[in-house]
């Protein structure tokens, strides 16, 4: 059996969540012996979750032939500083719940993570290096595009566009049709029902810019 060596990028909160998605990933596909470390640039984390935490630097000089890669920051610009300084050098994985649901074999990114009790219905389209929490609905013909990070507990009605960089939060419900554009901002428990600009914060019910 070969080793293959894992790091999860980030030794935060929702590291620790990603953490048991692994473990059961790699339980049921017991074909290769793995191991596991943090990857984190607070040199003064030695250990998170009982596991070894390493900086980029030397997880990267580990002498081990197949490295893979998980990405649990929630801040989108810092998994694009990673995938910018380390693609092309290692291998981005999916990691995908068990109990995700894809009804209709939708297109799926490269890098993403995905929480528990999430479904996703026809013609959804993930980019690369998204972030779905927890009990997240996306329905029909949904278009997410690179380094969204979607909180936990959002539905996303049909025909929605969601544009790179953008932030919705926990509990927030985004009406069919509507567009959110890149870098923009959702608050927590929103209800959007009409198109965000890029570059804009929005809250409320019904959502409004911030500061207007």
């Amino acid at each position: 059996m070969s080793l293959i060596t894992y790091g999860i990028f980030g030794a935060g909160g929702n590291a620790s969540e990603l953490l048991p998605i692994l473990k059961e990933q790699l339980n049921t596909s017991p074909a290769n012996k793995y191991e596991i470390f943090f990857v984190d640039e607070d040199e003064t984390k030695k250990t998170f979750c009982n596991l070894n935490v390493l900086t980029t630097k030397e997880f990267m000089n580990l002498n081990k032939n197949q490295k893979k890669i998980v990405l649990s920051p929630a801040d989108s610009k810092v998994r694009e500083r990673i995938v910018d300084e380390l693609q092309g050098n290692i291998d981005f994985i999916n990691l995908i719940s068990r109990d995700f649901v894809n009804l209709s074999e939708c297109s799926l990114g490269n890098g993403l993570t995905i929480a528990q009790k999430c479904i996703i219905t026809s013609d959804v389209k993930l980019g690369n290096f998204i972030q779905i929490n927890l009990n997240v609905s996306i329905q029909h013909n949904c278009l997410i595009e690179d380094y969204v990070t979607i909180a936990p507990s959002v539905s996303l009605m049909g025909n929605v566009k969601i544009g790179k960089h953008a932030y919705i939060g926990a509990g927030a419900v985004i009406k069919q049709g509507v567009q959110i554009g890149p870098r923009s901002t959702v608050g927590m428990g929103s209800v959007v029902v009409k198109d965000v600009p890029e570059d804009t914060i929005v809250y409320g019910n019904p959502a409004k810019p911030k500061n207007t």
